[in-house]
């Protein structure tokens, strides 16, 4: 005949629940909580996970985390893994040494640490660098239209997750990375002064004789007027770009137009479709009034 089973194991057993306290003391002594499953002490199976491995681990786990609150207040990282994966953050910084003792921050995705992986790729030889370089160019050259539209849509998906990220990094690391521009300026400086100077020469080749050059500055100076008033940099874009890809425009007042900068930079030289411009028809300004 089975063993009847006391009232408030059986009530726990048929609420679905994992635990039960009758009040009874155990073999042992405890005063506690019991698993439904076993009737076994829950007190009693603690303790004998209590081995001193397990006790040497867990002071080495309480010496790491000493000073990791006031460690993560001075940090603008995102304090745990959960609160990096909402905001999109790469990394985190928890305050709390990794097990080789270094106070650093953890990848997002993997939980790794950065010093241990700076470690790592420092003890890496030469070949094994240019390798992995390689790999990952081509990679990325594989099919180069593809790995941008897969980055364009994931940043789409989160936008503001994204914007936040940004500012979190520009935030943490803005003096170096403006300090990185300044020098990659000054190593580069005869490309970009090069570089200006074609853009000149392109413009130049690109206007005609019969321009309005008065009807260009008008527009040159309602960009002044505008970025003024709006406080917002804005640009002079050339509809139909003077150097595309596919196609090249005039510097003459109807293909020109102000756009804040930001939307500039990010149209470069391409022909926006968005704008409805019949490059076939003659005459394309006069057809087309919002393009002028």
């Amino acid at each position: 005949m089975p063993r009847k089973m006391c009232p408030a194991r059986q009530a726990a057993k048929d609420a679905g629940a994992v635990r039960f306290f009758n009040g009874i003391p155990c073999p042992r002594g405890h005063v506690g909580d019991r698993f439904t499953s076993s009737g076994t002490c829950a007190q009693c199976l603690l303790d004998r996970k209590q081995t001193p491995e397990r006790k040497a681990r867990d002071a080495a786990r309480a010496a790491r985390a000493e000073g990791a609150e006031e460690r993560r207040a001075a940090s603008i990282w995102p304090a745990s893994r959960a609160a990096a994966r909402q905001i999109g953050a790469k990394r985190y910084f928890s305050g709390v040494a990794c097990g080789r003792g270094h106070v650093a921050e953890r990848l997002t995705s993997s939980n790794g640490c950065f010093a241990c992986l700076a470690e790592m790729r420092a003890s890496f030889t030469p070949e094994r660098k240019k390798y992995q370089a390689e790999a990952a160019r081509a990679s990325y050259h594989k099919d180069v239209d593809a790995s941008r539209a897969k980055n364009k849509a994931r940043r789409a998906a989160d936008l503001e997750k994204h914007r936040a990220y940004g500012r979190l990094v520009y935030a943490r690391a803005g003096d170096k990375i403006r300090a990185s521009w300044r020098e990659y300026y000054r190593r580069t400086k005869d490309k970009h002064t090069l570089r200006a100077a074609q853009r000149q020469a392109w413009v130049r080749q690109a206007t005609p004789k019969w321009a309005d050059m008065k009807a260009i500055a008008a527009v040159y100076d309602q960009r002044i007027e505008m970025s003024a008033a709006s406080g917002i940099p804005h640009h002079v874009d050339h509809i139909v770009p003077v150097r595309g890809k596919n196609v090249c425009g005039l510097h003459v007042h109807w293909n020109l137009r102000v756009i804040p900068g930001k939307e500039n930079l990010s149209k470069s030289g391409k022909l926006v479709p968005e704008l409805g411009i019949d490059l076939t028809a003659p005459g394309w300004a006069h057809l087309h009034p919002q393009a002028a």
